[in-house]
């Protein structure tokens, strides 16, 4: 619930992001949101552990400072939708590649 508010945090120190009145209300909004979800979701009974929300916490930062500093490195590059695109599924081989070399590495499976 606090990862948006950690990356927009994150991208605004690092100048990547301007802190509007819109911008701050809707991560406000997302993030009462989820905590309210969650607190139903637990019954509001739910026992709070420290150690557990400074994993969740370091997390959340870990992530953000990821995803800005990926953005400041690629951000000059101009990518379309399928250059951005994480990649999916197994690698293909070369056209014309051998593959026996590999079916015979594998073939204890």
């Amino acid at each position: 619930m606090l990862t948006p508010a950690i990356t927009l945090t994150v991208c605004w120190a690092a100048g990547l992001e301007r802190l509007t009145r819109p911008l701050v209300a809707s991560v406000l909004l997302i993030s009462a949101g989820t905590g309210a979800a969650t607190l139903f979701e637990t019954g509001g009974g739910g026992r709070f552990a420290w150690a557990g929300f400074g994993c969740f916490a370091l997390s959340a930062l870990l992530e953000a400072l990821r995803v800005v500093y990926i953005q400041l490195l690629l951000g000059r590059f101009k990518f379309n939708t399928l250059e951005a695109r994480p990649p999916r599924g197994h690698p293909a081989p070369a056209p014309g590649a051998r593959l026996e070399p590999c079916k015979r590495a594998l073939a204890w499976r």
